[in-house]
């Protein structure tokens, strides 16, 4: 249900998500075609746990469309709005702010109520969070942090731009147990690192994985 109030004013109170039955989204949107003011609220019902809100500043005809973000949501179930997506209990919290004209820095961390193996159509992750900065040229997460179940981390840094359709990755593997990210894997307790860069044409990885208890170490350097 969407009722007009004024010229630059639209609010939409209650609309069901057809993937969660019994959540419902509300939202208040004003201001223009060139900038829109959006706040909404969600509420879950008896069988749905999605709760949150949060307000969004979008420029529908800047080289990014959203100006700033601030949300907080809890109860995320990526797997209802896609059969393909693994199960979880997501909780959000994300605070962008543009810091130049089409370009966006902040924080985005997010925390898994449930984790599970893949193999059990979950998601093994704890926690992720990084340092974001976006642009239509740039997609950098700095300071990121993966934790995964059983104490595991990895840590380091993302760059990717699209433009170019390349990308780097320098990332720090510590205490991770193959067994807790699928339970079809053997038991270890990896620490090493892990080096990607490359575009379209060419790409180099660098893996070093040890587990000291075990004493046994794997190393693999790629190039094409």
């Amino acid at each position: 249900q969407a009722e007009l109030a004024g010229r630059a004013g639209l609010g939409i109170a209650g609309v069901e998500l057809p993937e969660m039955p019994g959540a419902r989204i509300s939202a208040a949107i004003t201001g223009n075609l060139e900038q829109l003011d959006i706040r909404m609220n969600a509420i879950g019902g008896a069988d749905a746990g999605l709760t949150g809100g949060g307000e969004a500043l979008l420029r529908p005809y800047a080289p990014i469309l959203v100006a700033a973000l601030r949300l907080s949501l809890h109860g995320l179930d990526p797997h209802v709005f896609s059969p393909d997506a693994p199960k979880a209990s997501l909780s959000l919290q994300a605070d962008l702010h543009e810091t130049s004209a089409g370009r966006l820095e902040g924080g985005m961390p997010i925390e898994n109520a449930e984790p599970a193996p893949l193999d059990h159509g979950g998601l093994p992750l704890l926690q992720v969070s990084a340092q974001t900065i976006l642009s239509a040229e740039l997609l950098q997460f700095n300071a990121l942090t993966l934790a995964v179940a059983g104490g595991g981390t990895v840590s380091g840094n993302l760059l990717w731009r699209p433009v170019e359709a390349a990308g780097t990755a320098d990332l720090a593997v510590s205490r991770i147990d193959p067994v807790r990210l699928d339970t079809r894997l053997r038991a270890a307790n990896l620490s090493g690192v892990i080096k990607l860069s490359g575009g379209a044409q060419t790409q180099q990885g660098i893996l070093t994985l040890s587990d000291k208890a075990l004493g046994e170490s794997a190393t693999a350097n790629s190039i094409s």
